[in-house]
């Protein structure tokens, strides 16, 4: 589709025209790269998000002027001088919402001023024409008004990490052992834990305004005898999120003289690193809309909430062999019993 770009040329006609602009494959410029010196505007160079360069178009001579764009960054206000001698294009004045600054040209007696309206801010391109040693007339190109970005149709690469490990939350010890009285014993607390997901571009120079990502968003849950990352259902969410999760344990019951007794709460947390690919829509202003596709990177930090409650009886084991939190078989041995909770 044609998509309607914001751009007006400001200078003389001749020379070489040229006409550089990505916006239809989602590309946004990173780097604007002016050379000067101190009569005029010698050349214009532009670096896109996905790394690609442009011509360089003139002659590559005088000082550098350059601006490298970070994510979400925008342009903010442009004014293009000519002389009016020539009228040719002689200064670029260039500011963003970073507070960088491009001041690039030279000061005549008497030049003209064209303030340039910048729409969204974001920077998709130039065109106009060079002569080989300057060049003479230029317009920089921004897109209209970005009303919202749509990630959607999401296919997540297996994880390049799995790193899902049990995390012990709390115990408890309680010790009848040289008493003849019976002990009523209550193992219950809780503890917040955040969850928290993260959506990254390939190319992070991107349009950010009203970002939404509609997808399923892997989780731990327990697959057999293990713990691995799954997806649920379908959602709609932001590109950063996190949310706190209370994860609460309950056990009690009654302790008989000579025995002592060990309760432990766990819990599977894990943090995953995904690549993804998915389709991007960008909507407009104007009603219009562009898709692309786009590539990326999830992080995800989760927290399982099936929580284990181990509770463990002995009666003559040694202390110091009490205490480890490693597994034990559920059965009962010469040492004692343990018995596995699940909720």
């Amino acid at each position: 589709m044609v998509l309607t770009l914001l751009k007006r040329i400001v200078g003389q006609s001749g020379g070489a025209d040229f006409l550089n602009c990505k916006a239809g494959e989602g590309k946004m410029v990173k780097t604007l790269t002016i050379y000067a010196d101190s009569e005029r505007v010698k050349s214009i160079k532009l670096t896109y998000s996905d790394n690609t360069t442009s011509s360089t178009h003139s002659y590559q001579s005088g000082t550098i002027h350059e601006i490298r764009f970070e994510p979400g960054e925008r342009v903010t206000w442009v004014t293009l001088w000519t002389d009016d001698r020539y009228k040719d294009l002689a200064q670029i004045q260039l500011s963003t919402t970073y507070n960088k600054h491009i001041d690039g040209g030279g000061y005549w007696k008497g030049y003209t001023p064209y303030f340039i309206d910048v729409r969204s801010g974001y920077l998709v391109g130039a065109t106009g024409n060079a002569q080989s040693a300057y060049v003479k007339a230029l317009g920089l190109i921004f897109l209209i008004e970005v009303t919202k970005t749509t990630i959607s149709n999401v296919v997540y690469d297996p994880p390049q990490a799995n790193l899902i490990s049990r995390t012990t939350l709390d115990s408890a010890t309680f010790d009848k052992r040289g008493s003849t009285s019976v002990l009523n014993w209550e193992f219950t607390d809780s503890q917040e834990r955040t969850n928290s997901t993260r959506f990254t571009s390939s190319t992070p120079q991107t349009f950010t305004a009203n970002v939404s990502v509609e997808t399923s968003i892997p989780e731990i849950a327990k697959a057999d005898e293990s713990y691995q990352w799954q997806t649920g259902k379908t959602q709609t969410m932001e590109t950063v999120e996190t949310h706190t999760a209370t994860l609460s344990w309950s056990l009690s019951g009654s302790l008989d003289p000579g025995l002592k007794h060990r309760c432990n709460s766990y819990c599977q947390q894990g943090q995953a690193d995904i690549n993804y690919t998915a389709d991007v829509k960008i909507d407009f202003q104007s009603g219009e809309s562009l898709r692309y596709k786009d590539k990326g990177d999830l992080i995800q930090y989760s927290v399982c909430l099936r929580q284990c409650l181990r509770r463990k009886d002995v009666t003559d084991i040694a202390d110091s062999e009490d205490e480890s939190d490693d597994e034990i078989p559920d059965k009962e041995t010469q040492k004692g019993k343990e018995i596995i909770y699940y909720t």
